[in-house]
């Protein structure tokens, strides 16, 4: 096994983890969610962007949690595929259908992400809004579509696309010789 093979088997055991903790995440926050954590004297930290709080007898409202939630799905999909890709490579399945299809859903999975990327924040700044007060001026809360993610997600489906069409090609060299 040279050390191409090594790396790639390497980023597949380490994406295979990251994958199995981001699930985790997702069965903790729905067991966080019906267990109430502020009865143990716990709080809860809000990132919003630079700004956090610690929060103690914070309400998780339903939609927010399953937005994380979602996130986190999205999240979980995206590292599962990606894992997909590296195992395949590992072994040196390079034009392999498997692969294009990976690079397509992984594009796809950005795209999603990019739309649910800043809601959950939105929703908490909202929650937090009428706490907040200003001497002199107002405070405004607007969602900000992710147009990176959304700029990626077009570029890897289209590389998952030209992938596709150069494994039909490299099937079409196998059966020409």
């Amino acid at each position: 096994m040279d050390n191409r093979s090594k790396f790639y088997r390497f980023m597949y055991i380490t994406l295979l983890i990251c994958t199995i903790l981001s699930i985790l995440r997702i069965i903790w926050l729905i067991q966080y969610y019906f267990w109430d954590p502020t009865k143990y004297g716990m709080s809860s930290k809000i990132a919003i962007n630079t700004f956090s709080f610690m929060i103690s007898n914070f309400e998780w409202s339903d939609g927010i949690v399953s937005l994380i939630i979602i996130q986190s799905l999205i999240v979980s999909f995206l590292l599962w595929k990606t894992c997909i890709f590296f195992k395949n490579i590992s072994e040196e399945k390079i034009f392999v259908i498997q692969n294009a299809k990976a690079i397509i859903h992984s594009g796809i999975a950005l795209g999603l992400a990019a739309f649910f990327t800043n809601i959950p924040s939105l929703m908490l700044s909202m929650k937090l809004l009428p706490y907040i007060s200003f001497s002199k001026g107002e405070i405004l809360v607007d969602y900000h579509f992710n147009i990176e993610l959304f700029v990626a997600s077009i570029a890897v489906l289209v590389l998952g696309m030209i992938f596709r069409k150069a494994v039909y090609i490299a099937q079409e060299n196998e059966f020409t010789i």
